[in-house]
């Protein structure tokens, strides 16, 4: 950590997409940030991949629309189709939204997409160190204070366990569904909470022959082995699938909503085949993540000088990508109060709303 400043206007509690959307529009306002992530490099595997239109909006108005764009239309088919079939080789069960910007390309410049969150950090990371943003792996924070006049962290390195000491005007607390910030605060979620134990499996597999020409960017499955979904990459040879139900809820509804209970490699490769509709076809499995859907919101939003975004503020199901594109709207809605307080053309009341 030699090159991280002892003092900036705004420390952000983790490095992910929401964290470094703050430091990329704080940049883009002229602020300075400092950014503590614990990991020490982004997860390969690919997630949040659909970006909304006003997302995009965002990104134009610092400059990187072109650039996420681009590296889009070489991983996903631009204006793909979201449809529901029995199994991916099967019978289309229907057309959910037949092109991916049907109906609303009038309304913006911008249009929606899909790109994996490996792809978009990295234009983020850029766009936010061209601002004079500072960026930190491998450092989480251990301790959290707050005055009338700013933010005290305690920073430690991952790698030693040396710690030190940092202080900001004001925190962002991007860290997470599991957030330290939030936690150290004593701010709880309340709504639904969880309700089910998911599963997404990575996988390497020729699908081309089944997908063909068609367009498609999503493919919901829907069978009496597995519900689910798959995204694929543009040549069809690589993706995941998410299992959000196995068999059938009216017979065992806790066996249905528990997916993530078999991971042995021979039960990841069955429940791809399901759900192409394979039984012979060859899978390599390259990873997979168990998560719940939930939904729940912190308490408050801001405790002080702290203010809580991205899923550290609200966790839902994965379904329309709510969860990154809302995360990167509470950043960009931080940045620009912050921005004009911090610069002395707003008093501190712009933050409460």
């Amino acid at each position: 950590m030699d090159n991280m400043t002892d003092e900036a206007p705004v420390l952000i509690a983790g490095g992910g997409l929401v964290g470094l959307s703050a430091a990329a529009f704080l940049a883009s306002h002229g602020i300075r940030s400092v950014t503590f992530e614990r990991l020490t490099a982004s997860s390969p595997l690919p997630r949040a991949a659909f970006f909304h239109m006003r997302t995009l909006e965002m990104f134009r108005s610092i400059g990187i629309e072109e650039a996420v764009r681009s590296q889009s239309e070489k991983e996903f088919v631009p204006d793909g189709a979201i449809i529901a079939m029995d199994t991916l080789s099967g019978r289309k069960l229907a057309d959910i939204i037949p092109n991916l910007n049907e109906g609303v390309d009038a309304l913006s410049p911008c249009r929606r997409l899909f790109l994996n969150q490996p792809s978009l950090e990295p234009i983020l990371r850029k766009r936010a160190h061209q601002g004079g943003a500072t960026i930190v792996p491998g450092a989480e924070i251990v301790d959290v204070h707050q005055d009338g006049t700013g933010v005290n962290l305690r920073i430690r390195e991952v790698s030693d366990g040396r710690t030190h000491d940092v202080r900001g005007d004001y925190l962002i607390a991007a860290d997470g569904g599991h957030s330290r910030v939030r936690a150290a605060l004593g701010i709880d979620y309340e709504g639904r909470g969880a309700f089910s134990n998911s599963l997404t499996i990575y996988f390497t597999a020729d699908l081309a022959p089944y997908v063909g020409d068609n367009p498609w960017s999503l493919i919901y499955v829907n069978n009496p082995t597995l519900r689910g979904f798959f995204r694929l990459n543009r040549a069809a040879t690589a993706g995941f699938l998410g299992v959000n139900v196995l068999g059938d809820p009216q017979l065992d509804a806790d066996a249905a909503v528990n997916a993530a209970t078999d991971l042995s490699e021979s039960r990841l490769i069955e429940l791809v085949r399901a759900g192409v509709g394979k039984r012979d076809l060859p899978v390599r499995i390259d990873g997979y993540s168990r998560w719940r859907a939930t939904a729940n919101v912190a308490r408050r939003l801001r405790d002080g000088r702290v203010f809580i975004a991205g899923d550290a503020a609200h966790l839902m199901p994965p379904n329309g990508g709510f969860g990154g594109n809302t995360g990167i709207h509470d950043a960009h809605n931080l940045a620009w109060k912050l921005a004009l307080v911090i610069k002395g053309l707003a008093g501190s009341g712009l933050l409460d709303s």
